[in-house]
């Protein structure tokens, strides 16, 4: 009875081990992703010469001093109101533009407008499946009234759900049946998860 504990321990504990090694094993294998950023700035320039305000408002009078030039009057200077007018120009989303004066006009307008780009490039290395692997084995197997314990060396082809697995090693048997052999499986995975 004690040999059937220790033996379903060791088949508990290979389990796990197999498991733990395996996982970390494909894990290290996954797909590996790069990133790179490339951003690029155009200014491109917006001319608009003949401009016409969309809106003119008398804004304020200005009352001012100017100089007389007729020579007839004694004075050399009059009191004059300045209308002082306030004009926006403006065209969707390209400019707005407000000029304020005595008969104020806007000539001439750039607007140098920013475009930018943004490329991502992805780089992807990613793993093909292994084609076959050689590896170590320790099995244990354990009945109602035997146990079976097995070491050697296993072969596995193919990277589908169907493996050929040939396998050599020691068999030491509760049964009398000790010694080498040679032997082989096929598998099939009933569960895969990528």
């Amino acid at each position: 009875m004690e040999k059937k504990i220790v033996s379903f321990v060791v088949c508990a504990l290979m389990f796990w081990l197999g498991w733990k090694f395996g996982y970390e094993l494909e894990r290290a294998r996954k797909p590996e992703f790069t990133e790179r950023t490339d951003t690029t700035f155009v200014y491109d320039t917006i001319v608009r010469d003949s401009l016409v305000p969309v809106e003119v408002e008398r804004w304020k009078t200005v009352t001012e001093y100017l100089p007389v030039h007729d020579t007839t009057i004694v004075r050399d200077s009059v009191l004059v109101d300045i209308p002082i007018e306030r004009r926006v120009y403006q065209e969707d989303s390209v400019y707005y533009a407000v000029v304020t004066g005595y008969h104020p006009s806007l000539d001439t307008l750039k607007v140098y407008r920013e475009t930018v780009t943004i490329e991502t490039t992805r780089n992807v290395t990613s793993y093909k499946p292994y084609k076959w692997a050689v590896s170590p084995f320790v099995s244990q197997e354990v009945g109602l009234d035997y146990y079976d314990a097995k070491v050697g060396v296993q072969a596995e082809f193919g990277r589908n759900r169907w493996r050929f697995v040939p396998e050599i090693g020691y068999r030491a048997s509760s049964l009398e049946e000790h010694g080498w052999y040679a032997g082989g499986r096929l598998k099939f995975d009933l569960i895969r998860k990528k």
